[in-house]
């Protein structure tokens, strides 16, 4: 099975300059836990709910601090053509929860929930096609 498999829905995204509160705001009310930056119709960075605790633990005033400030710049990215299992090897290694997949553009972001469907039940994976 491939990344491009487990996707079912478009990314989640917002710019660099809304404020960390409005990002965590926009990821409760769409049920994810992370969004793709953007800048200038770029693919930029990625925002997790990690990155929204760390901001608070280091004392950043969430209602006025830009995405920007604390967002994962640059971050890897995956093929859509990556194997599942080379995917939870790498989650297994870095400890990240969130996988880019990107071709040509962000086609999508995968959670480490995604990627165990994908493992040990792929017959929950909705063909969106």
């Amino acid at each position: 099975m491939k990344l491009a498999d487990l996707i079912s829905t478009p990314p989640e995204m917002c710019g660099s300059d809304i404020t960390m509160a409005q990002a965590a705001a926009e990821m409760v009310s769409a049920g994810v836990g992370s969004m793709g930056v953007m800048d200038e119709g770029k693919f930029v960075g990625i925002v997790t709910e990690r990155d929204v605790l760390e901001a608070v633990a280091k004392g950043f005033d969430v209602d006025s601090e830009p995405v920007r400030c604390c967002m994962t710049r640059s971050p890897d990215v995956f093929s859509p053509d990556t194997d599942v299992y080379q995917a939870a090897e790498y989650l297994l290694e870095t400890g990240y929860r969130h996988l880019p997949v990107v071709e040509d553009e962000l086609l999508g972001i995968l959670s480490i929930r995604d990627v165990l469907v994908g493992i040990v039940d792929p017959g929950r994976i909705v063909d969106p096609r």
